[in-house]
This record gives C-alpha cells, sequence and structure tokens, in this order.
C-alpha cells in the first residue's frame, strides 16, 4: 500500500459497531476549526437523487471533545450548539476537536446506509457531517471492521482510493474533497464477484444477500458475458473512432433482496437493488431468455450509461448556498483562515499496525470516549427511539432508477 501522502485537516472514521441495533459509530476529526464557531451538517440529499432525504433524522446521539495535546491528556467534552435540523456549532476559540455520532441505518434502498449481521452498506451522505468553509479539503476516511468475530471474513468494496488497508480492505482512504467522499458508496460483507475488462479497463460486479444454494448455483459467466457487452456497446457508443472507457475501474455494487427494484450511478461505481430472482442461475439462454433477468440487465445498462453520458455532478461545497440545505437559513459561515504548517501526524486512535506472521495487519480499538449522549429529542424532526424506527424500504413500487 501506498503511503499517507499529506495528512489530512479533516478526517472520518466510520465503525459498525452494533450489527444487531443497525447502528453505525462515525468519528469526525477536524484539526482546524473554524475559530468563529465551527458549523458541522449532515447534508439533506444525495447527488443523483434529487429530492430532501432529512438523513439528519437517522443521527441517534451526537457528541464532541477537544483532542488532547498530549497523549497523557484525557478528552474534554464540547457543548454542541443546535441550529436546525442537520447543522450544529463548535463553540468559538476551540481547537482540534473530535465529533462522534450514533447513525441508525436500517433502509435497503441505494440511497442510505443499512447495517445487520449478514451486510453493511453506506452512502457517505448517511454518515458523515460536513464541514463547512472546509469541503473543498483533502481529507481521509476510515472504514473498521466489526467487533463480532464471527464476522471477520467480512470485506470491503467501493473505489475509494486505498492507502492504508488490511487484505479485505479495512483501513485508511483518501478522497480530494467532501465532494468525492460521497461520490464513492461502500458495501461490506461477503460477496459474489464477477470481474471482466472493457477495453483494458477492469470492471466488476459484487453481489451480497444471495441464499447459499443461489451462490452455488449463480452463473458468473453469463453474467460476465452479458455485463461486458452492455459496456463495451456503450463505450463504443461515445468513442467509437478509438473506444476507450472514462473509467480508471468501475463497480457495480449489487443487493440482490427478497424485493426491490433500483440504482444509484456514482463517479466510478453504481449501487443496485435487485430481486433475487432476477439474476442468472443456469435458466436463461439466447433460445429460452429470462425476462426477470433482462430487467436486471436493463437497470445495470441504464445506470452505466446514465454516468458514461452526464457530465460531472454538481460538487457540493458544504454550506449554506448549496441545494444540500432544504432552505437559506444564515449567512455563508466566515472564511477559515490558513493553517499554521506543519500539520500535526495523522490521527490514528482505531487502527494501529501490528505485524502477526510477517503481515502488516491492522488493529482496531473502539474511540476512548464518554458514552454517548443523546441530542434533545424536542429539536429532532421525525425524531424518534430506535424501536420506532421502520422496517427496510425496499417496495416493488418504488422504482429507483435515478
Amino acid at each position: 500500500m501506498m503511503a499517507l501522502d499529506s495528512t489530512p485537516a479533516i478526517q472520518y472514521m466510520v465503525w459498525p459497531d452494533d450489527l444487531h441495533g443497525h447502528r453505525f459509530t462515525v468519528s469526525l476529526i477536524i484539526y482546524h476549526p473554524n475559530p468563529q464557531g465551527q458549523i458541522v451538517r449532515m447534508p439533506a440529499w444525495i447527488p443523483g437523487s434529487y429530492l430532501i432525504r432529512d438523513f439528519s433524522k437517522h443521527i441517534e446521539s451526537i457528541t464532541a471533545f477537544t483532542l488532547p495535546k498530549k497523549q497523557a491528556e484525557a478528552k474534554k467534552k464540547i457543548t454542541l450548539e443546535r441550529l436546525d435540523n442537520d447543522r450544529w456549532r463548535i463553540p468559538k476559540g476551540t481547537g482540534p476537536c473530535e465529533i462522534i455520532t450514533t447513525v441508525y441505518a436500517f433502509d435497503q434502498s441505494v440511497r442510505t446506509a443499512y447495517l445487520d449481521q449478514e451486510r453493511g452498506f453506506f452512502n457517505p451522505t448517511s454518515l458523515c457531517l460536513a464541514v463547512e468553509g472546509q469541503a473543498h479539503l483533502p481529507c481521509s476516511l476510515a472504514i473498521a471492521p466489526p467487533h463480532d468475530q464471527t464476522n471477520k471474513h467480512w470485506q470491503v468494496q467501493t473505489t475509494l482510493r486505498q492507502v492504508k488497508t488490511d487484505a479485505s480492505g479495512f483501513g485508511f482512504y483518501m478522497v480530494k474533497d467532501y465532494a468525492d467522499l460521497i461520490d464513492h458508496p461502500v458495501a461490506l460483507g461477503q460477496f459474489e464477484t464477477i470481474e471482466w475488462q472493457s477495453f483494458g479497463t477492469p470492471h466488476r460486479m459484487v453481489i451480497q444477500g444471495l441464499t447459499s444454494e443461489q451462490s452455488q448455483l449463480l452463473d458468473k459467466k453469463q453474467l460476465a458475458l452479458d455485463l461486458q457487452r452492455i459496456c463495451d456497446a456503450t463505450i463504443r457508443l461515445f468513442e467509437p473512432r478509438k473506444p476507450k472507457s472514462p473509467f480508471k475501474q468501475y463497480l457495480f455494487i449489487g443487493n440482490a433482496a427478497l424485493d426491490g427494484y433500483g440504482g444509484l450511478e456514482h463517479c466510478d461505481s453504481t449501487a443496485l437493488l435487485c430481486k433475487r430472482d432476477q439474476l442468472p442461475y443456469g435458466d436463461h439462454s439466447a433460445q429460452r431468455p429470462k425476462k426477470s433477468y433482462e430487467e436486471f440487465l436493463g437497470l445495470c445498462s441504464h445506470e452505466y450509461f446514465h454516468r458514461r453520458s452526464s457530465s460531472k455532478p454538481p460538487s457540493w461545497s458544504g454550506d449554506e448556498s448549496t441545494a444540500a440545505k432544504e432552505t437559506v437559513t444564515s449567512p455563508t459561515s466566515p472564511p477559515i483562515p490558513t493553517p499554521s504548517p506543519p500539520r500535526p501526524p495523522l490521527h490514528e486512535p482505531h487502527p494501529t499496525p501490528e505485524n502477526r506472521s510477517g503481515k502488516d495487519t491492522l488493529r482496531w480499538d473502539p474511540p476512548h470516549s464518554p458514552p454517548l449522549q443523546p441530542i434533545n429529542q424536542k429539536a429532532v424532526r421525525d425524531s424518534g427511539s430506535p424501536r420506532s424506527h421502520p422496517a427496510p424500504s425496499s417496495s416493488p413500487s418504488e422504482k429507483n432508477i435515478l
């Protein structure tokens, strides 16, 4: 793995902390908060699906702490001021700090986040707070494995740029800014993998949610053949003289469920939701085509074509002037002063390298912070206890092709 080429001033860590309760724990470290009062916010929509989603309603707790200058010093709790549904302000004059949130994730749609004992999935718009005025800065994302050793075979599937990861993909990733971060969905768990090349560019599809019998019967050769034809034809359409993919790699993330259908394209990946019986299990051929499988291929073709034909999605700056806010409620935050070099070393409280059997592995420890305190539920729209959250949404009537 390549070494960190710079120390990011914004650092995220996502931990699938409570598989039974469907909760992610998310840490955000800000080394240079706005001295006039740093504002952080949860997006209200996700690029590619331009409806207000109000992701902040899934935040069950949020707490902030100062980062101690010395290792022996203890963290001190910071009082966050809640400005509205999805914005919080850190007090003026606060130095380097860490914000820890607990986020409920039990929505099977391709737009949000999901976590249980079988798999995990998230779009960063559902978990990662944006730092107003600093959304243009590079940031890191650390993805930690679950505590439960029964899930030790879980892997990470994403097209984020790897910096320091283990063989399963858990570890550190880097992005150029917040807009880049939220354009990369992440899947966790065990997968059936299909790989092929389209004009020299590696493509792959990963599928989770199948039963053991379905995994054995899945016709990977048929999938690889048909998906390669789709991607090749799309590339030729836009580059007929010298066919060349605009991607360095491309990833289809598939969730096969009992019910549901839809997709959401990203910069070099797409998230798909389909029924299990829409996949090929040796029951499709040119002579006897399987209509439901052809529908699934149509979904793959739609999302791949959509991303290939569309211009670059609008960047998200993280302030009130963007569409990530439902309404404009206050002026743009004051500019952030240029930090004084050198930057502090990368904060690595959770993963630490170990040498076991000659292999570079990562050991993960939970955040050493006081217990998370619940936010004021009266101030939260659509609030409720974990028990009041609805079952995962995957209605067949919800055609989520965006």
